[in-house]
Parts: C-alpha cells; sequence; structure tokens
C-alpha cells in the first residue's frame, strides 16, 4: 500500500482517531458507535470516510466482527503514540492548573541534604502528585546537570559563578575546623589561620568555601603546613581527623554528618565564607512549584544556618574573629 502509517495518523483529526480505536477495540460498529456516543449510521459514515481518504480497507468483516487490515494495524500503532502524547499533555495541563510540576530533579552534595528535608515535605505534602528527585553528587557536576538542564534545581556551597547559571544565596557562616578532641587548640572557641603553624592539614577540596585552595582560606599561615591528605567528603575527612592523620578545615555542616563526640569542631577565622547556594539556569522560567522550594529552602536554611550558629560559638560570619586565644566553657561543650 501507498499511505504511510505516520502520514496517516498526522492527515486524520483526533476524532478519526478516536473511531478507529473504537473499532479496534470492539470490533463492531455499533458497541464503537455507543463508545463514542454517537448513531451507529454516523459511525458507519466516518469509517467509509476514512477509508475513501487513505485509499485502503481498514477493517474486514469475519465471522459477524469486523477485523483490522494490516494497514489498519500500523496505522493503530501511529494512533496510540498520538493519544499517548495527548494524555500526557492533559496530565501536565491538569498540574499546570493544580500549580504542580509532576518531578523537580534536584542535585546535592551530601553534606547539604538536610537543607532539603523539610522544604521537600512540605513541597510533597502540598503537592501529592509531584515528584521530587533527589540526585546525591558532587558540586561540579551539579552545576553541568543544572546548565544542561538534566536538572531543575541544584544546591552547592562552591559555585563557579557563569553567565549560565542563575545563584540563589541563602546566607553566610564560618567554616570550622576540625581536631582531634584532646588537641591543643580543642579549648578555644575560634581557630586562626596562624594558629595551625607546623599542623598537618587535611584539605577538603571543593567542599571548602573556596573550592579546596588552602592558600586563599589560610593566607599566609598556608606555607607553614604540609598538606598530608586530600578527600572530597567533609566526613572522610573529619575520620581521618579522629584517627590522627591532622586538622581539617571545611564547611560547617560536617557538623550535622560526623558523630558527636568523637572530633572537636570550632570556628574558623577565615576571610572566606561558607555558605549554602541554589542553582538553576539562567534564562530558564521557573514553574510555582519550583519558586515555591526556592522560598521554603531559603526559610529552612536560615533556620539551619542560626541553629549551627547557637551550638558553636564563632560561627557567625559577623562576629570579630580576634578571639582565636579565647577560652571558655562553651568551646568545651561544643566539642561534639
Amino acid at each position: 500500500h501507498d499511505v504511510k502509517p505516520a502520514y496517516a495518523a498526522m492527515s486524520l483529526n483526533l476524532r478519526q482517531m478516536e473511531l478507529l480505536r473504537a473499532v479496534m477495540v470492539t470490533g463492531n460498529l455499533t458497541k464503537a458507535a455507543q463508545r463514542l456516543d454517537v448513531s451507529q449510521p454516523a459511525v458507519s459514515r466516518m469509517l467509509k470516510h476514512m477509508e475513501d481518504r487513505l485509499g485502503v480497507s481498514l477493517f474486514v468483516r469475519e465471522h459477524g466482527r469486523l477485523s483490522p487490515t494490516p494497514e489498519a494495524l500500523e496505522l493503530n500503532d501511529q494512533v496510540e503514540r498520538v493519544f499517548l502524547n495527548v494524555r500526557g499533555v492533559q496530565r501536565l495541563s491538569l498540574a499546570l492548573r493544580k500549580g504542580t510540576d509532576h518531578i523537580v530533579r534536584i542535585g546535592v552534595p551530601p553534606s547539604l541534604t538536610g537543607f532539603l528535608t523539610e522544604p521537600i515535605a512540605e513541597t510533597v505534602a502540598a503537592h501529592p502528585d509531584t515528584r521530587v528527585v533527589v540526585k546525591i553528587m558532587e558540586p561540579e557536576p551539579i552545576e553541568t546537570n543544572v546548565i544542561n538542564g538534566d536538572y531543575h534545581l541544584g544546591l552547592a556551597q562552591t559555585v563557579m559563578r557563569t553567565a549560565e547559571l542563575s545563584v540563589v544565596d541563602l546566607g553566610q557562616i564560618r567554616p570550622v575546623c576540625v581536631l582531634p578532641a584532646t588537641h591543643r587548640l580543642a579549648s578555644r572557641t575560634v581557630i586562626a589561620p596562624n594558629d595551625l603553624a607546623g599542623e598537618t592539614l587535611i584539605l577538603v577540596a571543593q567542599n571548602t568555601p573556596d573550592g579546596g585552595a588552602p592558600e586563599k582560606l589560610l593566607g599566609d599561615a598556608a606555607a607553614t603546613l604540609r598538606v598530608g591528605l586530600e578527600s572530597n567528603s567533609s566526613y572522610h575527612a573529619c575520620e581521618m581527623v579522629e584517627a590522627g592523620i591532622g586538622v581539617a578545615v571545611t564547611d560547617p555542616f560536617a557538623i550535622d554528618e560526623f558523630p558527636a563526640g568523637r572530633v572537636a569542631f570550632r570556628a574558623f577565622a577565615a576571610p572566606a565564607e561558607a555558605g549554602p547556594r541554589i542553582i538553576h539556569a539562567q534564562g530558564r522560567a521557573l514553574p510555582r512549584i519550583e519558586r515555591g522550594l526556592i522560598e521554603q529552602m531559603s526559610v529552612s536554611a536560615r533556620k539551619r544556618l542560626d541553629a549551627l550558629k547557637k551550638t558553636l560559638p564563632g560561627l557567625d560570619a559577623t562576629t570579630p574573629s580576634g578571639n582565636s586565644g579565647r577560652r571558655d566553657g562553651a568551646a568545651r561543650s561544643a566539642a561534639g
């Protein structure tokens, strides 16, 4: 036959496609008419018009039932694809009217997953038809996935500011110095870079506020330290501190990751300020549900940062950093 199924499907209107499906399912013009809520003669006329237009027979009568021809079977495959897309459009239209977006994909590093718990819970409760997909990964792939459109939102601490990304800062907080629980500096409230002279540094690449460059974080004091280990995991760095390899400077969210009591966390008097950031593709219109999620994440971040500052004195970025030698009981109680 000369008629290609895909082209034939495009030449039919939705009502004619509905007719084809109804006859395919029922094998009977009367039942097809009932399914379409029209008269049986109207169905006969529509079917004949379709066959005349296409130039092929679509059904033959066998044993009192209309059986599809090979042309009808091939055409129906294309028609089913059309209706699959129609159902997708209907679901999306309903979702948009309800303010949902079906799927929201978010990339997040391990240390920041706690910032998503409450916002996601609120979003799912408010929009039960929406599915939130969270992928835990390192910051660099998060940026790439957001720019490429594979993920709608990203949550990161170190972000390469480019024209392709829109960045929402959620707050500022000092990094922390991670020390063995019995370290000579554990009694201090705030650790200054010069306090670490002669120490072995465990460098937490990518998770530090400056992306892992010790000279930016430590200034001139970097020259007096030996980098004994580099890791991209705050949790792993804390384990190495506990094992006695050295000290680490990392994001303050390691406090939530690592069990209390095994190491001492102290505010670190660095000029750089660590803070979580939401990223999304520049120029992409954000659906209502994503705008709402960003607002909820902002509220959650402020609460979480405030809680961290109360847990560990000196984490507030506005606190003067000249008290590196101060000793007090609060610092000892916050050793973790």
